[in-house]
C-alpha cells in the first residue's frame, strides 16, 4: 500500500491495461515488480493513479514533463494545512491557489480541487500549447468553474495582477525548473551516483532549465513577492535539492523575511529515493505551529525559522492560576476560551525595564512590537504558542517570564 496515495500500486498496475505492460512477475518468493524507468511507464502510472483515486481522465504529452503524483499530492496537502493553520478561521472564507508554471496537466489545481471543496485555483504558464492542453483536461473533468488558466506575459514575470482578481485567501505553489543549463542535466544523468536509479525524463527545456536553476528562480519569486505581499498569505515553492533549502533560507533571511517555513515531503513508498522539500514565506504576522514550519531533519536544523511553540512542565491543574498572573500585566488584553487563554499585548510589558519606565510615564511601543499569545494547559504541560508577531525576542522573553512565574506558584 502506498503511504501517500493510499493505493496498492501493484494491484493498480495489474488492473490497468496500459500500466500492466510495465509489471513483471516475480519469482515464487518475490512480489511482482513495476518498472518505472521509462517515460511511458511514468505516464501510465500517473494516468492510472488519477483515474483510480479521483476519476480524472488525462492525456499526457510524451514530449512534456510527466507529473509524478505522490510528491505533488503531499505538497498540496501540506500547503492546505499551512494556510488553514494561519488564515482559515473566518466563516465562509475561500482559499484560492495560484500555480506558477502549471504545465500541460495543471496537476496542482486538479489535485487540490479534487481533495478540497473550499479551494479554487489559478494556473499560469508561458507555454500556450501547455495551457491549451491543460484547459481541455480541466473542462473534460468538470473543473471549469473552479480552475482558471492564464498566460504569463513573459518568462521574467512570475507574479502579475490578474492572478489575484478578488479578495480570496491566496497562496502560491510552484514546481520550478531544477537545472541551470542543459549541461547540468547531462552531468546529473551521467553521474555514477544516479545512473543506477535514474529514470528517463522527457520535458521541454522551459520545464527543466532556468537561469540560476531552482535557487535562481525562487530568488526571483521572493523578490517579486514583495509587490504582492498584501494579496498573498503564503508564497511557496518545491525544491528538488537539499542544498537549495539553505540557499533559499539565506535569501529569505537576507531580505528580513522572518515568517517562513521549511518542510520535507514524506517520500512515496514506490518512489522512496525521490526526496523533495517545500520552502514557504509570508509577509503576514500570523505564525504556524512548529509541526508546519520546522523541518525535522537534523541536517536542516540551522535553516529552520524560529520556534512558535514553547512547552514546559508545571505542577498545576487549573489554568486560572496562569490567568491570575497575566491579568496583573498592564496593557494586556486577555480572553478565556475553555482551556485556552488568548493574550494580546503591545510589547514586553512584563520586563523590569518596562516596570521602571511605567512608574514615571505612560510607556508606548512600536506597532511591530505587538504580539498575540495562546496559552494552553494539558496534563501538567503548559504550551505557549506565538500566534502572531514580528519579533521573536519578545515571544522568547515572555516564555521565560511565564515559566518563572508559574514556577514560583508551585
Amino acid at each position: 500500500m502506498d503511504n501517500v496515495l493510499s493505493l496498492d500500486i501493484i494491484e493498480l498496475a495489474a488492473a490497468d491495461v496500459w500500466l500492466s505492460k510495465f509489471l513483471s512477475a516475480g519469482s515464487c518468493d518475490e512480489k511482482p515488480r513495476l518498472d518505472l524507468s521509462t517515460h511511458e511507464a511514468q505516464r501510465a502510472l500517473t494516468a492510472a493513479v488519477l483515474k483510480a483515486k479521483y476519476n480524472i481522465i488525462v492525456s499526457l504529452d510524451s514530449r512534456r514533463l510527466c507529473p509524478a503524483i505522490p510528491n505533488r499530492l503531499a505538497y498540496v496537502r501540506y500547503i492546505y494545512d499551512l494556510v488553514l493553520s494561519t488564515h482559515g478561521e473566518e466563516p465562509g472564507e475561500r482559499m484560492c491557489g495560484v500555480d506558477i508554471g502549471t504545465g500541460h496537466v495543471a496537476i496542482y489545481p486538479l489535485l487540490a480541487c479534487s481533495e478540497y471543496a473550499d479551494i479554487n485555483f489559478v494556473g499560469t504558464d508561458i507555454d500556450l500549447d501547455s495551457l491549451n492542453h491543460a484547459s481541455q483536461i480541466i473542462l473534460d473533468n468538470g473543473f471549469g468553474n473552479r480552475i482558471q488558466l492564464l498566460s504569463s506575459p513573459d518568462a521574467e514575470t512570475i507574479f502579475f495582477n490578474s492572478m489575484f482578481p478578488d479578495g480570496s485567501t491566496y497562496f502560491t505553489m510552484c514546481n520550478p525548473p531544477f537545472y541551470s543549463s542543459r549541461q547540468e542535466i547531462l552531468e546529473k544523468r551521467s553521474s555514477k551516483k544516479t545512473a543506477a536509479s535514474a529514470s528517463e525524463t522527457m520535458a521541454l527545456d522551459s520545464e527543466l532549465i532556468a537561469d540560476g536553476g531552482e535557487v535562481g528562480f525562487v530568488s526571483r519569486m521572493i523578490e517579486q513577492s514583495f509587490i504582492f505581499r498584501d494579496k498573498v498569505v503564503w508564497f511557496s515553492s518545491l525544491l528538488g535539492k537539499m542544498e537549495s533549502v539553505g540557499a533559499v533560507v539565506d535569501i529569505l533571511r537576507r531580505m528580513t523575511i522572518s515568517n517562513y517555513a521549511i518542510h520535507e515531503l514524506v517520500p512515496s513508498a514506490h518512489q522512496a529515493s525521490t526526496r523533495r522539500w517545500v520552502a514557504c514565506w509570508s509577509f503576514k504576522s500570523i505564525r504556524p505551529p512548529n509541526e508546519l514550519c520546522l523541518a525535522k531533519s537534523h541536517k536542516l536544523k540551522t535553516f529552520n525559522p524560529s520556534h512558535t511553540q514553547f512547552f514546559f512542565d508545571a505542577k498545576i491543574t487549573d489554568i486560572s492560576l496562569i490567568l491570575h498572573l497575566v491579568k496583573k500585566l498592564d496593557q494586556c488584553v486577555v480572553e478565556e476560551d475553555l482551556r485556552c487563554l488568548h493574550l494580546v499585548f503591545p510589547g514586553d510589558i512584563w520586563s523590569r525595564s518596562y516596570r521602571r519606565k511605567a512608574k514615571k510615564d505612560v510607556v508606548t511601543f512600536a506597532e511591530d512590537d505587538r504580539c498575540t499569545i495562546i496559552i494552553r494547559l494539558c496534563d501538567g504541560t503548559v504550551e505557549v504558542y506565538w500566534r502572531s508577531g514580528i519579533h521573536y525576542n519578545i515571544f522568547e522573553s515572555f516564555c521565560g517570564w511565564i515559566k518563572r512565574s508559574v514556577g514560583e506558584l508551585q
